[in-house]
This record gives structure tokens, C-alpha cells and sequence, in this order.
């Protein structure tokens, strides 16, 4: 019994230790994530190794876009728009066009498939992006000569506006990054959660960004590490 007691016991302590916490330190595998699950799990379906990929990263190393992705066996495409996420350098970055709304990618013109970087990574992964969003706008007519208005039209223009989003590790939903929101996320910590419902809506706002972190800190996710 003691024999198969320490056994148990040596397992256990094995699989804690085969366990990293999910954060800022932690190194996603390089390649190409076709589902959440193979993201969750840190394995990506296919390896930088064995595809062609021409990749174009914005300055700030917050958007990737790619031209194409091949097989390098046999040059077969790969279809983009098909891949939930891809880690470049051990960074996470997921597909917009698979978590946004009916916000465009581009105010003219069909939207390209953009990969976003999570900035935040934890419990709650956090992440940014830029759109934009119809807008009907009042446009009036008036007569050059007396300057008195003639009629009123509306035209529809496309506003610029940025989309902030929460990702829910251990389950891969996609929630609005809003006061109201975060509160509800965070309610299992009792001590943040107060801390935060006692402030005002205008100083918890400034403190969200910063309350997530705490959160994370205090709450990790784990994943298997295969180092």
C-alpha cells in the first residue's frame, strides 16, 4: 500500500511540474493553431518547419499579415482565413475575422485577415484592434446665393474607432473589454472585485488594465509544458 501510495504521490508531483502558468513569460510553440483547442493545449497543428509563409509585421509587432501559406512538401495552400491563431517567436496572435463583430477591417474594400497579438495572457487574455463602423451623417444643401438651406440629406461614412477585447483561456470565448464586463469576470476574486465596485465608475475604468494583471497573478492557468 505505502508502494503504491508513493507512486501516486510521484505522479502527481511529476505532473505539477510538467505544468507552466500561462503569462507573459510563457513561450507559445512557434506554428499555425487551426482551433482554440490547439491553442489552449500550446499545439500547433502545423510547424513553421514545414510551411512557406511570407509574413508582413507591423512596426509594433501588433498585426501580421500574410500573403500566402504553402506547404513546403508540395506548395499546397494552406487556407487562411481557416487558422484560429499563429505564435511567431513564441508570440500568440489570433485571427480577427474569427472573434470580431460587424466592425470592418478597412473603411473601403474587402477586409484582409489580420492576426491581432494578444497583449495581455493569462486567465484573461486581453487584446486591441483598430476598425471601423458605419456612421450615418447629416449632409445639408443650401443655396449658394441666399445661403438658405434647401434640404437635408444623409450620407453614411465609415468612423475609425478601436475594439478592445477579453479572451476567456480556459474557454475561448471573446468578451467586450467594458466596465461592466470585467466586473463580472472578476468576481470570483472577492478582494479585487470590491476594490474595484467601491471606486467610481470613471477611477475602476482607469484601473481595469492594471486590475487585470492582478487578476491573472492571482488566478493563473497552466499549460503542459512539453520542455
Amino acid at each position: 500500500m505505502k508502494t503504491t501510495a508513493s507512486i501516486v504521490m510521484l505522479f502527481c508531483t511529476l505532473q505539477l511540474f510538467a505544468q507552466k502558468p500561462v503569462n507573459k513569460e510563457f513561450y507559445f510553440t512557434n506554428g499555425v493553431y487551426l482551433t482554440y483547442e490547439d491553442f489552449k493545449n500550446d499545439l500547433p497543428a502545423l510547424s513553421w518547419n514545414v510551411l512557406d509563409a511570407e509574413a508582413h509585421i507591423d512596426g509594433n509587432e501588433h498585426l501580421v499579415r500574410f500573403s500566402e501559406i504553402l506547404m513546403l512538401d508540395d506548395q499546397t495552400p494552406v487556407d487562411i482565413e481557416s487558422i484560429w491563431g499563429v505564435s511567431i517567436e513564441g508570440k500568440p496572435y489570433l485571427n480577427i475575422n474569427k472573434v470580431k463583430g460587424k466592425e470592418r477591417l478597412r473603411s473601403s474594400g474587402e477586409d484582409p485577415v489580420l492576426f491581432v497579438r494578444l497583449q495581455a495572457i493569462g486567465n484573461l487574455c486581453y487584446f486591441f484592434y483598430e476598425a471601423y463602423v458605419s456612421e450615418k451623417v447629416a449632409m445639408h444643401v443650401y443655396d449658394p446665393r441666399t445661403g438658405v438651406r434647401l434640404r437635408t440629406g444623409v450620407v453614411e461614412n465609415m468612423k475609425p474607432i478601436a475594439i478592445k477585447k477579453i479572451l476567456k483561456f480556459e474557454t475561448g470565448e471573446v468578451i467586450d473589454y467594458n466596465l461592466s464586463n470585467f466586473k463580472k469576470l472578476i468576481k470570483s476574486d472577492e478582494a479585487l472585485y470590491n476594490t474595484l465596485i467601491e471606486l467610481s465608475d470613471t477611477e475602476a475604468r482607469s484601473k481595469m488594465y492594471k486590475s487585470l494583471f492582478i487578476f491573472n497573478e492571482r488566478n493563473p492557468v497552466f499549460i503542459n509544458s512539453k520542455s
